[in-house]
Parts: structure tokens; sequence; C-alpha cells
């Protein structure tokens, strides 16, 4: 762990929630947040939001009457705004400062890798379903005091005792700062609620800070100090300066470098990389907004990946990317290998409607300019990914998860429209793998370009809400050997290009125009020579994009989209230079990865059926199943805390007891099973009189008052001529009372015959818990009270269920009342 990290602890004292805006058609109407895992969690944006309440009412304790405008920097609430960011839609009117970024990224809190390993594998989904329950609620007439008619409602809610660990990272000017740790560990110490319903007894938690710095050290650390850590505030300097349309107009200004290609400028000599990020929290980069809702990219785009990669390299970068001679490719989705990138899938390939002939179990695939005699309806293929070797085909869709967040408002402590309300975030789900292909100049890394491998930081944050369980990366950057290279195949007077990212492409007015027409210029004046496109399977699209640092949208874009295909004539033979164009690739922004092409590639240019055909060769191949989350796993090897290890306990226990009541149920429905009640015995007094004696089963008394009825019962004949023999028996047995002859069971105690009466059913068998806890819970003496409870008491609905059946559907006391009559 680093100076800069700090670790969380949150104990939950009652049941929680965390709702996801969502219900369950006709059972649940609001259900709680789960994580990948298939656990309840707390999102780390709800973690920061009760942690900066607590911290503003910490900050204003220690303020006091002192006074806070914005030219105040060493207040402790103006530490808050520092940590957590500024709040503009808090701000009424117009700002005189542009939004400060935050310097303490949360994390979603979980529980423990430990324990979710535990539970982890198909089998053991009841047991993940078990973290919660769901509770029944009833809105009140505020007129009334009763209910509201329509108003019962169901919400799932997690089990109390739960403990989530979480992790939360400083940066920033006072990032080791003891002063701030010791601010934030104090804060934390006064939440004690988080999620819905905190104020009608949910939520209720204790929220540990871990490190160096003891909540005592905390308290200590800011009775000492005098004032809050100096800030320096955010002033507009600190912001790029707006467009400006006067500066554009500016004739003293220096006109750009010539965007000469890279080959030129270094001799193409150039090393490649290949850059592998495994995320680690889900990542959202942006493409569009609809409403409320936020959609992420399928990949990660290069311009997004630029900034982490510059500030890596050393020399003259300007220049450099000038002359195109740095390029930062978009990163795709990984084989299951984890060591190839995906690349789009060719705009050429289609497949057949309405079948399931290909090699993935869906449509048959073709090759538009390729195959022939194809016979049916064929339809392009417009998204996804593919990996196409001479021994597997594997297509990918990136995994993206959709996070229903809110806007609290701290007066009525609800979403409300008034600031935000709702809104949605689209994401790639944690733990996949991306690989980007970076390209650059060997002279800009000198003689040792695995140097700049080496020295390539290992994590990283990208994309948006960082500060909110978002964008964090696990990075390893390695060089790519001459045998892994693209390179651009056989050279001919017929050649095919395939786009492996956007192209942006621009006539002579600066404008997108035809795509046919700008591809054929930008090859003609890439290769020097007259160029005629043949065939072709192209595809536009828009790209948004957002200026952060300005508070303004950047110009949309018109791309040429991955994945497009063409094939073209080189009129004039001139193909010599198809190997550095495709080093340099072509269009616009290519140093931001846009504009990367690849020549004569095989699945672009020749057929996939037939017997020369590229999946002729290819075995029918489906991604191996992920056996992470398949496995069968033996909870007792994983090191538990011990209040991890009695809360998986206690789930245990509620999972196994809903089994033995299910069964006891099942049971109870036979007439000719169970306890051995016939048609008429006993009569519901009988049975009202062992329901009184019996309780609950809770305590030893309550034990000993139900054996001392069934011996009355089998002491007077009377009594006893009411009771069929083979139900008092079999319920001795199971009493085991040391009173009974051969018996060395204590007073109080169930013996193993209960389960004899309760089998294991093969339809609805023991629920899969961890090794060994099914039989432990079997010798369990309050499992066995709860098990004899459960019998006991469906056994007498069943029976009486049955003895108004046989009256009419009358009870019985109205049955003996109607016979006296």
């Amino acid at each position: 762990m680093s100076e800069t990290e700090l670790p969380i602890t949150i104990t939950f004292e009652s049941d929680w929630m965390i709702g996801t805006g969502s219900g369950r058609q006709g059972s649940v109407d609001r259900l709680i947040a789960r994580d990948d895992s298939g656990l309840p969690y707390v999102p780390a944006s709800s973690l920061r939001g009760v942690w900066r309440d607590a911290a503003e009412k910490l900050a204003q304790a220690l303020d006091g009457t002192q006074a806070l405008d914005d030219t105040q920097a060493d207040t402790w609430a103006a530490l808050v705004e520092h940590l957590f960011g500024s709040q503009p839609g808090l701000v009424k009117g117009e700002s005189a400062h542009a939004p400060s970024p935050a310097h303490l990224s949360v994390g979603d809190a979980r529980y423990s890798e430990a324990l979710r390993s535990a539970v982890l594998g198909s089998e053991f989904a009841a047991l993940r379903q078990a973290f919660t329950l769901v509770k029944p609620g009833v809105a009140i007439d505020p007129f009334s005091g009763t209910a509201k008619p329509d108003h019962l409602r169901f919400e799932e809610v997690a089990r109390k005792g739960a403990v989530l660990e979480a992790r939360a990272e400083l940066s920033g000017p006072l990032a080791t700062d003891e002063t701030t740790r010791a601010f934030l560990v104090a804060a934390a110490k006064l939440i004690t609620g988080i999620g819905g319903s905190r104020h009608r007894g949910s939520g209720k938690c204790r929220v540990v800070v871990g490190g160096k710095l003891t909540l005592s050290g905390a308290v200590a650390e800011l009775q000492e100090t005098a004032a809050a850590p100096a800030i320096a505030t955010t002033s507009d300097e600190n912001s790029p300066p707006l467009p400006s349309f006067e500066s554009a107009n500016d004739e003293s200004r220096s006109d750009p470098p010539s965007d000469k290609s890279s080959s030129e400028s270094n001799g193409g000599a150039y090393s490649e990389f290949d850059l592998t990020i495994t995320l680690e929290q889900p990542l959202l980069i942006a493409s569009e907004i609809r409403g409320n809702v936020t959609l992420c990219h399928e990949h990660i785009p290069g311009q997004v990946l630029l900034p982490m990669v510059l500030r890596a390299m050393k020399g003259d970068i300007p220049a450099a990317l000038a002359a195109n001679q740095i390029s930062v490719g978009p990163a795709f989705i990984a084989e299951p290998d984890g060591e190839t990138a995906c690349l789009p899938v060719p705009m050429c390939w289609e497949r057949k409607k309405d079948d399931t002939a290909g090699p993935d179990g869906k449509g048959a695939l073709r090759n538009r300019f390729a195959d022939e005699g194809a016979v049916g309806q064929w339809k392009p293929m417009r998204s996804g990914y593919m990996a196409l070797s001479e021994s597997k085909l594997h297509f990918a869709e990136p995994k993206k998860s959709l996070r229903t967040l809110n806007v609290i408002d701290d007066e009525k402590s609800r979403p409300t429209s008034e600031i935000g309300g709702l809104y949605a975030y689209e994401a790639l789900e944690a733990g996949q793998v991306f690989i980007s292909r970076i390209r650059v100049a060997t002279d800009i890394l000198g003689s040792d370009p695995e140097a700049f491998a080496r020295d390539f930081r290992r994590a990283d944050c990208l994309g948006r809400s960082r500060s909110s369980g978002y964008g964090r990366v696990a990075l390893e950057l390695s060089l790519v050997s001459d045998d892994k290279k693209d390179v651009a195949g056989t050279a001919s007077n017929l050649l095919t290009i395939y786009c492996a990212s956007d192209l942006l492409l621009q006539d002579s007015y600066l404008c997108s125009g035809a795509p046919v027409a700008m591809l054929r210029s930008a090859l003609a004046a890439a290769l020097g020579a007259g160029v005629e496109i043949k065939d072709h399977a192209l595809r536009m699209r828009r790209i948004e994009s957002w200026q952060s640092s300005w508070g303004l949208p950047r110009p949309s874009l018109i791309a040429l989209q991955a994945g497009s295909c063409a094939t073209f004539e080189v009129l004039d033979g001139k193909t010599d230079a198809l190997k550095a164009l495709q080093e340099s690739g072509i269009g616009e922004r290519r140093v931001e990865g846009f504009g990367q092409v690849i020549f004569n590639k095989d699945w672009v240019r020749k057929a996939l059926n037939g017997d020369e055909g590229l999946l002729h060769r290819c075995e029918k191949w489906k991604e191996e199943e992920d056996r992470a989350s398949n496995r069968s796993t033996d909870g007792a090897r994983y090191d538990l805390k011990k209040e991890e290890q009695n809360h998986l306990e206690r789930i245990e226990e509620e999972l196994f007891l809903r089994a033995v009541r299910r069964q006891a149920e099942r049971i109870a429905a036979k007439p000719d099973a169970g306890l051995g009640f016939t048609k008429t015995q006993p009569p519901m007094s009988q049975l009202g009189a062992m329901r009184s004696a019996m309780g609950r089963l809770e305590s030893d008394d309550e034990v000993d008052a139900l054996y001392d009825l069934l011996r009355g019962i089998s002491e007077h004949r009377r009594r006893g001529a009411k009771w069929p023999e083979a139900t008092v028996d079999a319920l001795l047995k199971i009493l085991g009372h040391p009173e009974e002859e051969g018996s060395t069971a204590p007073a109080g105690a169930i013996t193993e015959q209960i389960w004899s009466k309760l089998p294991e059913s093969e339809e609805d068998p023991w629920p899969a818990l961890r090794a060994g806890r099914c039989e432990a819970l079997k010798q369990d003496p309050q499992i066995r009270r709860a098990a004899l409870f459960a019998l006991l008491h469906a056994a007498m609905r069943g029976h009486k269920r049955r003895l108004e059946v046989g009256n009419g559907g009358m009870h019985p006391q109205q049955q003996e009342a109607a016979n006296g009559a």
C-alpha cells in the first residue's frame, strides 16, 4: 500500500440497501445493487457522498464562526472542496471560477476477495442470493395514520453483519499531508449510515479508515493543528484560454509544421509496442448522451491513451507530434489468451439470414469481395470484433454494465429532479483486457527501446468519474517483435485496404464528402499514383467529444468507420510506398490513432468458404467457459476474518433453514407421509394443545414442555385414543429425552431422527454450501429445534386443511356445532 492510499472498512449493524432504481415484475419493487460476483456492494458514489457530508459537518465545526468566501484558502471548508471537488450544479447563477477537480478517488466497497472466492462458482448461486432478503413495507396515510390502499411494496435488502472493504487514494499537493489524512479519518467516524431508508433503521454502519494513522491519532493531530492546510485557489489561469475568432485571423501567428510522413523524418525506422490494459474498475469512455443515459465506447480511443503515453516520453515531443512520429492506436478487446488484440469485423463480411451454419453457431459467413455463387439473403456485419488465424475464428463483444446513479438533495435526503435526479452510466465491465498498438520513431526512443517499456507506469486512471469508482487500469507495455508486426502483404496493382481504426478524411474544401472519392484521393496522394476503387464496403460514423477544460463541446467529426474495406487498383504500378503508408497512416489526427490501415490482409482479399477458403482450415471454435465463475471451491481453504466467518455462517444457516421449511411443507402436503396423522386423528383441540405447549421450540423449557405433553398422551388411555400411536412414538424418538429407555440425549435435545422425517428431496436437494457445512448444521441443536418446529407447524396446518375439506369446507368446530344443533 502506497503512502497516498487509504484502506476503508465498513461494518453494517443493520440491514442495508443500495437500490438500482429497478424491480422485478410481480415480486420485488426495488432491487439491490450487486457487483460482478453477484454480491451486494456499496458503489463508490454512495460512499463518497456520505463521506463528503461528514467532512462538511466536521469542517463546519472546525471553522466555527470563521467566514468563508472565494478568496479564503486556509479553511477546512476549502479543504473539503479540494478533496471532493466543487459542485457546480449547486451554484446559483454563473460561477467566477472553473470547476475544480477532486483530489480524493474512492473505490467501490465490496466483500473481501477471500469471502467472494469462498462463494464463487455456479453451484453457489443460491448462497450468493441468500446474502439478501425481501422485506415488506407499506405507505402510511399522514391524515388517517393508517396504511394507504394499494401501497404495499417489497424491497430487497442486504443482511446486517456485512463487512465491506474499499480503497481511497489521495492526489495533488496534499496527497501525503498528515493533517489531511487526519481530517479524512475523523470525518469517516461521523458516518452513521449508508444507502436508502436510513431514517427508518436501514444502513446503520461503522466506517473505519485504516493506515498508519488511527482515530485517536487523527483527533490529536486536529487538536494540535491551528488551521487547515493552505490550498491554492482555483483560478481561470489554470485552464487553457477559450478559442478566439480574433486569434484565428491573426496574421502574425506562425504556420504549423508541415504534415510530412514519419518515414521522411526518420528514414522509416519504427518501434512498435503493445499496451495491454486490464480494467480493475469499470471504465467509462463516453460516446454519446441520450437523455439521462451516458453511453460508452466499445473500445478505448487513442486520444484517451495519448496523454498517458506522452507523459512517459522524453525529448522534443511537440516536434515529434507535428511530424506524426508518434501514433497511439485505439485499444480493442483482447482474445481469451489476453495476448492478441481483436480487430473490428471487416465490413466486407456478411452473414446469412435465418441460418446457424457459421463457425460460431450463428449465420454462415462470406466475404463479399471474394466468395462467389452464394445464394440467399446476406446482411453486412457492421459491429463487433474478430480474430482469425489458421486454427481458430473468434468473435468478441466487449461486456458492458449499466449503473443507475442519483443526485441527493441534502435537505430532503432523496433524489430530486431540481438538482439532477436519476442518471445512468454505461461502462466497460471490470476484468476485461484491451490492447493498443503504439508506433514511435526509433530516433525518439534512442538506442534502447525496451527501456521505454520498462519505465512505463504500471497503473493509471482513464475516462470519466475517476473519483467515483471508475477508470482504474493496470498497464503493461511490451516491445513487439518483427515477426508479430502487421505487414503490407504482396504488392501488386490490385490491392485491398482495411481500416484498423477510424479515418478522418477531408476534401479540398476541408469538408467530409463522399467516402469513396475521399479515400481514392487520399490513396492517390500518399502513393503518388493514380488509384481506381474497384469495390468497397465503407461506412461513415459521427464522433462527438468534449473539452473538459473549456466546458464546451468539440466540433463533431465525420469519420470512415473502422472495419471499412475496399479493393483498388494502382494505375501507375507504384506500390513501393505501401509499407511506409501502413506505418504512417492516412488522413488527419494520426497521432491520436486515427487513420491506421492494413493492406492485403487475407481475410479481406481471400474467400472464406470453399476448399481453399480461410474457414475451411479453421476449426469450429467457441470461447471457453469462464473457469473463474464456474469452478468448484472449498471455502474452508480461504482465510476469512472472524467477522466475515460469522456473517457467512449466519447466511448459510438461513439458506439451510429455507430448504428445511420447503421440505417440511412438501412432506406435510402428503396425507400418508410426515408424522402419521390420519383423516380424523388428532382432533383440532389436541393440535391446539400441542401448539400452546411447544411454543417455537427455541429453548430447553419448550422442548421439555412438548416432551411432557407427549408422555402424558402415551400414559393416559383417553387422551392417547385421540392420537395415532405412530405419531407419538415418532415424536418421542425425535426428542430423545433422557427418561426414555436407552436414550443418551440430554434434556432439551433433538436427536438425528429429525432428519429421517425430513430426508433430502431429489427435486429440491439441500443447498450447496461450503465443504462440511451441511453436516455441521445438521448437528447444531438450534437447527434441529428449528427443523422440528417447521415439521410440526407444517404438519398441523396440512392436517387442518384436510379436516376442513373432509367437513365440506367447514371448520371442525363449526361442524361440531352443526351436528349438535
